[in-house]
């Protein structure tokens, strides 16, 4: 098989689906979109899929501000039905202690002047809207009114379906073998379904980007981290309608809409540290992981089922700050894989080989920007640069070697 075209986006996530659909829509020509697996088959559908805006540094936020607008305005901005995303507006809390609570409100400050509808509430406000919480230990909450959850797998389709409809061709059962340069550009990619050519080719392949990128010189700061998800039973006693982060119990999580709790807590890889001063990723979106023991994990090949500690672990936590879960029924849960970089921040944009970019490195903060992610590359591989408020340039992967790591001023500690 020898496939010629304008563009090739490898991976068939959330992100490469929006960025094939981006890229297509705005006149790329002949766009493919190759995975080995097919759509949403792999970490996509394995995401929390949290929709919040509370990042501590300025370029995340006007990501993920941009991407809400997409899940609230769905069929204006992608086409299809208006709730295929699977997009619930439940309202968004983070919950902080002593230690962070002079750094949420700078955060807050500095989300609220970007844009983002968030406010601080009082305890008592938290009281009033989330009935059924404990929060002893909390002493500052901010509150998104727009924010929610959406659906993962039926996100990364709609968004496949909509790049069919402009145009673009994709094909399961291609694994990517190589990279083909010549002359100091990319000029197509070796599969195992033979030679793809193409000028532009968007390596979306999360924790596969170093096996890809390596062979031809490139050496990317991203490492592997296996994070859990466990559900739980939910009594029909308990309205946890909220979305939340929760810094000051190591607890993130939502329902489900079939009557289940989801709950994730990065706390449970930091066993050592998670009573200390040491944060988590999935939870603060600042620290690496590069210590933890998955070192030399291999996303082909990794348990992809939830531990029982795991289990017992997260079930603890859920107690603390729902009592009405005291012994809730486990239902199911699941592993991934998270593409981790030093700061926790992707690495978006060109790469030193002409015409190849890369969107990769999200430490398990992806879903919620996907769509504000397609757009802004297409944009800057078409013209040369994004919108003002989408500017990529805070994440492009040279700033690890200038070492200018992407952090905010109020880092949670």
């Amino acid at each position: 098989m020898e496939r010629q075209a304008d563009a090739i986006v490898i991976g068939a996530g959330v992100i490469g689906c929006s960025i094939a659909f981006h890229l297509a829509k705005a006149g790329a020509g002949k766009v493919l979109l190759l995975d080995k697996n097919g759509v949403a088959a792999g970490n996509s559908a394995k995401s929390g899929a949290l929709i919040r805006m509370h990042y501590t540094d300025e370029p995340q936020v006007k990501l993920a501000l941009a991407g809400l607008q997409y899940f609230q305005h769905w069929s204006d901005m992608v086409g299809g039905p208006g709730g295929e995303a699977g997009f619930t507006e439940t309202g968004f809390i983070y919950l902080v202690g002593q230690n962070n609570a002079e750094r949420l409100r700078q955060n807050v400050a500095m989300q609220r002047r970007l844009g983002v509808d968030t406010r601080e509430l009082s305890l008592e406000d938290v009281r009033e809207i989330q009935l059924g919480m404990a929060i002893e230990n909390v002493a500052a909450v901010c509150y998104e009114p727009h924010s929610g959850y959406a659906d993962p797998v039926a996100t990364t389709q709609a968004l496949a379906r909509a790049a069919q409809r402009h145009g673009v061709e994709i094909e399961s059962g291609i694994l990517v073998e190589k990279l083909v340069v010549k002359g100091g550009r990319v000029v197509g990619l070796e599969t195992n379904q033979g030679l793809f050519e193409a000028p532009l080719i968007v390596a979306a392949i999360g924790p596969w980007s170093g096996r890809l990128l390596g062979p031809v010189g490139i050496e990317l700061p991203i490492k592997p981290h296996r994070a859990q998800l466990a559900f739980f039973d939910r009594p029909a006693a308990l309205d946890n309608k909220l979305t939340y982060v929760d810094l000051a119990n190591w607890l993130y999580g939502r329902r489900t809409n079939d009557g289940a709790v989801l709950a994730g807590s990065s706390g449970f890889a930091f066993p050592d540290s998670a009573q200390n001063e040491a944060t988590t990723p999935a939870i603060t979106d600042q620290w690496g992981g590069q210590s933890d023991p998955d070192e030399g994990l291999d996303p082909d090949n990794y348990k992809e089922t939830t531990d029982p500690e795991y289990i017992e672990y997260t079930r603890k936590l859920l107690e603390n700050r729902f009592p009405a879960l005291h012994n809730s029924t486990f239902r199911r849960g699941h592993a991934g894989i998270y593409d981790m970089t030093p700061d926790t921040r992707p690495i978006l944009g060109a790469t030193p080989l002409q015409g190849l970019y890369i969107a990769a490195g999200f430490s398990g903060q992806g879903f919620k920007i996907a769509p504000a992610v397609g757009l802004a590359l297409s944009q800057l591989i078409i013209d040369g640069k994004t919108r003002p408020d989408l500017d990529l340039q805070p994440f492009r992967l040279s700033r690890f070697a200038e070492n200018q790591p992407l952090h905010g001023e109020w880092e949670y500690i």
